[in-house]
């Protein structure tokens, strides 16, 4: 579910037309009534109008929601024009994704969601491991989920990282970890699971992370879960497919 506080009724069509198809929005009028729902563990992200008519939202309490929800994808969809915050800063305060309602369309705003849900799950994944793994493998594998959607090569990972391959490819070498292309598919697995979690379709699912088919998310997650992609939902949804990532034998190995 995403929480919807915008109160402009025609910016608030423009969101339902865009995404009601994949996600179910629930608008609310009042920020008593957005804070409630956005801390419900049901919601998977939330979208606010910081300059609505008669009120101003201080970034302060998008870091707020962000320190008690840090799972929570949060999109800030307003009009910049003529007000004096610079949009680029409200990351600071852990927003996600920043849409600017002067020149929206339906399809910027589907995938604007559809990178702040992915780098929202990428910072949970990233705070599960923190301890757990060396630094490098978190970033590694937060870089992983965040980009899941996009078919990631390592070539790209590796630039990313700030080096070529053959210096990551040594830098996990070094540290006894899995080659970088076990490491990507962890972070597809990881973003499904999430995706599952939130109610998406195994097909839907497969179909956004670029298997051509269900069967392909499927065989992937048998053979490095140990349990049908169908079965997300019972057994803990994200949190249980970390825990697999930390016991599997790679891993382990390198822990120990």
């Amino acid at each position: 579910m995403i929480v919807v506080f915008q109160p402009d009724s025609k910016a608030r069509a423009r969101l339902s037309d865009a995404l009601a198809r994949d996600h179910e929005l629930q608008p609310v009028d009042t920020w008593a009534d957005f804070s409630r729902i956005a801390l419900n563990a049901q919601t998977s992200a939330c979208i606010v109008d910081v300059y609505g008519p008669g009120r101003t939202i201080s970034p302060g309490r998008l870091g707020q929601l962000r320190l008690r929800r840090p799972d929570l994808a949060i999109v800030v969809y307003s009009d910049f024009s003529g007000n004096r915050l610079n949009p680029f800063e409200l990351g600071r305060y852990g927003v996600d994704a920043v849409i600017d309602a002067g020149d929206d369309d339906p399809g910027m705003i589907r995938r604007a969601v559809a990178r702040s849900l992915a780098s929202a799950t990428a910072g949970s994944v990233a705070a599960d491991l923190e301890g757990h793994l060396p630094a490098l493998l978190v970033e590694v594998l937060r870089w992983a989920v965040e980009h899941a959607s996009g078919k990631p090569s390592a070539g790209a990972l590796a630039r990313d990282m700030g080096m070529s391959p053959a210096q990551l490819t040594r830098k996990l070498r070094s540290l006894e970890g899995p080659p970088a292309r076990v490491l990507l598919l962890w972070g597809r697995l990881l973003h499904a699971a999430q995706l599952l979690h939130r109610g998406w379709t195994v097909e839907s699912t497969a179909h956004e992370l670029g298997y051509a088919s269900a069967s392909g998310l499927q065989r992937a997650f048998h053979r490095r879960v140990g349990f049908p992609p169908g079965d997300l939902p019972v057994r803990g949804g994200l949190s249980s497919v970390v825990t697999v990532l930390l016991e599997s034998a790679e891993i382990k190995k390198l822990r120990e």
